[in-house]
């Protein structure tokens, strides 16, 4: 039998487009697959697949993107030099939850932690806007970054930003939409600080909806079901 990856890259959650999925009772596969277990299997090998044609645009090959829903574990911190890219880093906590039946309740795993790097006007925004312990979702790649200290080799695995925004699930929020240009966010190319740069809102109701009411920028967080 074929594998059920051929002519396609695995890249995140969905559902196998083939009839050839293993079936409950079937023996293993050559391709590795056990569908002994019905319902769980089917879950941990669901895939999305992207043509050779997708493949080439848009994505490098082999890069692991993802989405995480969790937590601020830090509050957001500047990295870099006054005039360069903005860079800022923070901790990401991700707890997940299941239901217990035998015990009647919703019990918690080990929560898995991730350093999260944003750069640019998401850097600048994520510092302005993100506190310790507010839930979040972070969409990114996943990155392996290396270094040497004390003449030891080491590395550590980073999220690397391209959206982050508050789980509104978890409570509520407000935004505040940022005017096209109106602050330099490269490489301090006009020779300000983009740090220290505000950045305009698009009208002037906009910024005034957005400071008329403390409470409209504040993310309450609501308790998880169960």
């Amino acid at each position: 039998m074929d594998s059920p990856f051929d002519g396609g890259f695995l890249v995140g959650a969905g559902s196998f487009p083939r009839s050839d999925y293993p079936r409950p009772g079937r023996r293993p596969s050559s391709n590795g697959f056990n569908a002994a277990r019905p319902g769980i299997d089917r879950q941990i090998y669901s895939v999305e697949f992207i043509t050779s044609t997708e493949r080439c645009t848009g994505m490098s090959i082999n890069e692991i993107k993802t989405t995480v829903f969790g937590f601020m574990g830090t509050q957001p911190s500047r990295l870099g030099q006054p005039g360069a890219t903005p860079v800022c880093s923070f901790r990401l906590g991700s707890t997940p939850a299941y239901y217990d039946a035998a015990a009647g309740a919703w019990k918690r795993k080990p929560t898995t932690w991730l350093t999260v790097k944003a750069f640019r006007t998401l850097a600048v925004n994520a510092l302005a806007c993100l506190h310790k312990g507010d839930p979040v979702m972070v969409s990114g790649s996943l990155v392996t970054e290396e270094w040497t200290s004390d003449g030891q080799p080491h590395s550590s695995l980073v999220l690397v930003a391209d959206g982050i925004g508050h789980d509104l699930a978890r409570g509520q929020d407000a935004f505040t939409r940022i005017q096209s240009g109106a602050a330099s966010i490269d490489e301090g190319a006009d020779g300000s600080d983009p740090w220290t740069t505000p950045l305009a809102s698009s009208s002037p109701e906009t910024a005034a909806a957005s400071g008329s009411s403390a409470a409209e920028k504040t993310s309450a967080e609501a308790p998880i079901a169960g």
